[in-house]
């Protein structure tokens, strides 16, 4: 069977790629760990968050990667709004990966501010493969709703 991309093309992609993300991944996200959320004898809930700024490109839902929908009175609402893109290389450089090399976040309770809006995340994927080694990993946000009605966070 015929061999159309080298090992040295696979080197050169994955050089390309993880050198882009010192253009293009340079947007800082606020990511709100959480780090703690019931306490040390379970009477109450008091979730502690650590507030981290990582950094990576946001896609702002210029294009659907699935949907997220949200039933309602007057008919489906689509929920999905963005798209956050991190290298893989930086996560690991910042040891912010699995042993799997998975973004190492709660997806249940961890949230994201971007531009002032939180988001909470809706699903994850490992893409851009480079031969047989994923490059990214994109996680699908929704914005979620503030309980003052202003749609900023502080």
């Amino acid at each position: 069977m015929p061999q159309y991309t080298s090992p040295q093309d696979w080197a050169n992609y994955k050089e390309i790629i993880n050198n882009f993300h010192n253009d293009a991944f340079q947007q800082e996200i606020t990511w709100v760990k959480c780090i703690n959320w019931i306490s040390e004898f379970s009477e109450d809930d008091s979730i502690q968050t650590q507030d981290i700024t990582i950094k990576g490109l946001v896609n702002y839902n210029d294009y659907r990667s699935w949907p997220v929908t949200v039933p309602s009175i007057t008919g489906d609402i689509d929920a999905q709004s963005c798209l956050l893109y991190l290298n893989i290389q930086y996560l690991i450089d910042n040891n912010l990966v699995t042993a799997g090399n998975h973004f190492k976040f709660d997806p249940g309770r961890d949230k994201f501010i971007i531009n002032g809006m939180k988001y909470k995340a809706m699903g994850e994927s490992q893409t851009a493969q480079a031969s047989n080694e994923p490059l990214l990993q994109f996680i699908i946000l929704k914005r979620e709703e503030t309980l003052t009605g202003d749609p900023v966070y502080p």
